[in-house]
């Protein structure tokens, strides 16, 4: 069992984000309604606020998936990661204002603050995020272990427990609950998404293989190519996994990569 102090480090950074992104939010909320302190309290404020919130938001969590899906873009193409990353965020911020502007509000784009003032900021955010997110990443792929999450909080019948990272060799989700996968070959709750687990062992030995499954290299005891370039897995007999679990062909040269890295 670890002591509470090794989870701080990745709970102050999550608070950190979110905060970061609130805050965010609320530049594009004063650029768009040409105010940084002195908002009216009123009801379309609130709806305001609540809709920046959703846009700055989704766009981080959009971002991240594109992020993600840019590693697996042949090697000729790589530096269109970037800029596809940015057309597309781009795109779904026009098309999200598009929706709440015309449809819900009955106002024409154009006579907004949208295209002259918060979209080219906006494009600068962008821009930011694809350059300094994995400069971020790289920084904190080198840090020591002894800086990182030590210990996950697992249940234990009505038991909570902090599992060592060491002895992790994987998680899982069934039944849209997510499992730790220990060494011992048991399946332990815990209250934390695949998504988030990913984010924050990238650069520790895991690799996010489908939506179901975030695995150790230690857990893969060998694997071949079947059908439609899939990847089939066979898991080391301590893991505690389906009996079939496939790298789609999409993901199969990032897994290579990172496998072989």
């Amino acid at each position: 069992m670890q002591p509470l102090h090794f989870l701080l480090e990745s709970e102050y950074r999550k608070y950190f984000k979110a905060c970061t992104l609130v805050l965010t939010a609320y530049f594009f909320l004063g650029i768009s309604e040409g105010a940084f302190l002195s908002f009216h309290s009123s009801q379309d404020a609130a709806i305001n606020f609540a809709f920046t919130l959703l846009c700055v938001f989704s766009n981080w969590r959009l971002f991240k998936k594109l992020h993600r899906l840019s590693s697996s873009i042949p090697r000729p193409w790589k530096i269109m990661g970037p800029v596809i990353q940015v057309m597309a965020l781009v795109m779904y911020t026009y098309v999200l204002n598009w929706i709440y502007i015309e449809l819900l509000w009955q106002e024409a784009l154009r006579n907004t603050a949208f295209f002259p003032v918060v979209l080219p900021m906006a494009i600068l955010l962008f821009i930011g995020w694809v350059l300094g997110y994995p400069l971020l990443s790289g920084i904190a792929a080198k840090e020591p272990l002894n800086a990182k999450i030590k210990a996950f909080e697992v249940k234990r019948g009505r038991q909570t427990e902090f599992y060592p990272i060491e002895d992790t060799l994987g998680f899982l989700v069934e039944n849209k609950l997510v499992f730790l996968l220990s060494k011992e070959g048991h399946r332990l709750m815990i209250d934390r998404s695949l998504s988030d687990l990913e984010t924050e062992l990238e650069g520790l030995g895991y690799f996010r293989i489908n939506r179901q499954m975030l695995v150790n290299r230690d857990a893969i005891k060998s694997f071949q190519t079947v059908e439609n370039e899939r990847i089939k897995l066979t898991f080391i007999e301590d893991v505690a996994a389906p009996g079939a679990c496939h790298v789609s062909r999409y993901k199969a040269p990032a897994f290579r990569q990172w496998l072989n890295g």
